[in-house]
């Protein structure tokens, strides 16, 4: 009786190990289809920086000349050329379209296509930076992203964000009236990639120029165009206002924009005074040198 005992929990361990093994086997196999689909996904921009970025002495006029230190410099020159102006600006272009026909009983409409139209380019400069780090055509580190999708987000009405439109800020609106606004949203509203400009005025193309570059980028985005537009298309309404929780590619910059500007200054006036030499002030007392100083 015991041998058998024995035997059904060898044969148990035995099952329980194979299926650790299956499991880990699967885990590895899901980590290489990970790293595989990583790297098709920055792909695209690794083979334009092969493609166009190399140096060439030969164009340079040799090393003979001393042109070689030249190299490094129109390297990283090229890369950033296919964040901006390339992909940032040249070589497409996502925009946003509001057709009321399409929930004709839907009377403030007009007006929701009118503050789509005012906050569209900070929507759609979201997902174009997002799209072009996600590619490895651009760098945050390098290229500045946040600060250049910053703009866009608020124009010329500092510290007053364009994200969401008035007409998707209901605070005190039912769930189905949230749902109902979100539908009408989702069926107003559509979106399509655009192909940029790329060829200059008399349509002179020279090899490894920015012309050649930009049309280079125009067919990646073309190739991938379905892709990019069910995308945007998928969270056009969120980043609106009108639909889920309202986030978009990048975090809203103006939330508690105040409180966050107060406490940067204060920690640098703070860090100044303790430099100085002089005490930590307090909410009742001004700040005072150090006995050790007085």
């Amino acid at each position: 009786m015991k041998r058998e005992v024995l035997l059904v929990l060898l044969l148990l361990a035995v099952a329980l190990l194979a299926a650790v093994d299956t499991a880990r086997a699967g885990g590895d196999n899901a980590k290489t289809e990970d790293k595989e689909k990583t790297k098709t996904e920055v792909r695209e921009g690794d083979e334009a920086h092969d493609i166009f970025c190399k140096c060439n002495l030969n164009y340079l006029g040799g090393t003979a000349h001393g042109l070689a230190e030249l190299c490094p410099g129109i390297s990283r020159q090229c890369r950033r050329s296919f964040c901006k102006p390339l992909c940032l600006r040249m070589a497409w272009k996502p925009k946003l379209h509001v057709d009321c026909e399409q929930a004709k009983g839907w009377n403030w409409c007009p007006k929701f296509a009118a503050q789509v139209r005012r906050a569209a380019r900070a929507v759609t400069s979201q997902f174009q930076a997002f799209t072009c780090l996600d590619l490895h055509f651009c760098n945050e580190t390098t290229n500045h992203i946040s600060t250049w999708v910053e703009n866009h987000s608020f124009g010329n009405h500092f510290p007053k964000h364009k994200l969401p439109i008035d007409a998707c800020s209901h605070a005190d609106a039912t769930v189905a009236q949230k749902e109902t606004l979100c539908d009408a949203c989702e069926r107003v509203v559509s979106v399509e990639i655009e192909r940029g400009q790329c060829l200059p005025q008399f349509k002179v193309l020279h090899p490894g120029s920015l012309q050649e570059r930009c049309l280079y980028m125009a067919d990646v985005i073309g190739n991938r165009k379905q892709e990019l537009e069910a995308e945007l298309k998928s969270k056009v309404c969120s980043c609106l206002g009108c639909c889920g929780d309202g986030k978009c590619w990048f975090r809203n910059p103006d939330e508690g924009w105040l409180e966050n500007l107060i406490d940067s200054v204060q920690q640098k006036v703070t860090a100044q005074l303790e430099t100085e030499g002089w005490v930590r002030p307090s909410r009742d007392h001004p700040p005072t040198k150090a006995k050790s100083e007085l």
